[in-house]
C-alpha cells in the first residue's frame, strides 16, 4: 500500500497461482492415446494381466505425470485506488484476475483405464448355469474395447478465470450513515497452459 498523496492511496499486488495436475501415487495412471492406439502411462504398472500386455504402450514417459501438462502462466494482477474526493465521500476502485480450482472430476474420465479400471463380462460356457468359467474377469478384451471409444485426450488443463473491476463511491452522513452506489463489472474465460 502506498500513500501517493494525502488524498490517494494505492494498493497493488501479482497473484501466481500454480495447481498441480492430480495423479496416482506411483504415477502409473495411464489414458487411452488416440495417436498409438494403445493405453499410454508415464509410469508402466508391472502388474498388468498378460491379455493387456498387447493393448499398452511399453514406453515409460510416454504422458507427463498426472497426464496432462502443469499450468504455470496462472498470473492474476490486483490494483487497488482510493480516492478522498472531500472529508465525507471516497471514490474507490479495483480490478482483479481470479482463477478457478480445477476439480479431479473434470479429469477422472479420461484417465478410467486398467489395471485401475475395467469392463468386465461373466458368461457360462455351456446353458448348464452351474457350470460358469472358473475364471471370473478371464476375457479381459472387453477393457480394451472400453477404453478404445474414447476419442478425445485432454493434454492441457484450461482453468477458468474471472476479470472483475469495480467503482463506487460513499457519501458518509452525520455521524451513523452512509451511502454507497456502486459498479462491479466481469468477464470469464479460460487460461490454458503454456
Amino acid at each position: 500500500m502506498w500513500q501517493v498523496s494525502p488524498r490517494i492511496t494505492l494498493q497493488a499486488g501479482l497473484r501466481w497461482e500454480y495447481l498441480a495436475p492430480w495423479h496416482e501415487r506411483d504415477n502409473q495412471e495411464g489414458v487411452f492415446d488416440p495417436a498409438t492406439g494403445k493405453i499410454a502411462y508415464h509410469v508402466v504398472p508391472a502388474n498388468l494381466p498378460a491379455q493387456l500386455v498387447p493393448l499398452v504402450n511399453a514406453q515409460a514417459d510416454a504422458f507427463p505425470a498426472g497426464i496432462v501438462k502443469k499450468d504455470l502462466n496462472n498470473w492474476g494482477p490486483r490494483v487497488g485506488v482510493v480516492y478522498n474526493l472531500t472529508e465525507r465521500t471516497v471514490l474507490r476502485t479495483g480490478f482483479g484476475t481470479y482463477y478457478d480450482n480445477l476439480n479431479l472430476n473434470e479429469l477422472q474420465f479420461t484417465r478410467l483405464v486398467p489395471p485401475f479400471y475395467g469392463i468386465c463380462s461373466l458368461a457360462a460356457e455351456s446353458h448348464d448355469r452351474s457350470a460358469r468359467s472358473p475364471t471370473i474377469c478371464s476375457r479381459i478384451s472387453t477393457t480394451s474395447r472400453s477404453s478404445r471409444h474414447r476419442s478425445r485426450l485432454i493434454r492441457t488443463i484450461e482453468l477458468a478465470y474471472i476479470v472483475q473491476w469495480n467503482v463506487n463511491l460513499q457519501r458518509s452522513f452525520g455521524g451513523n450513515y452512509l451511502l454507497e452506489v456502486a459498479y462491479l463489472g466481469a468477464r470469464a474465460g479460460t487460461s490454458t497452459n503454456g
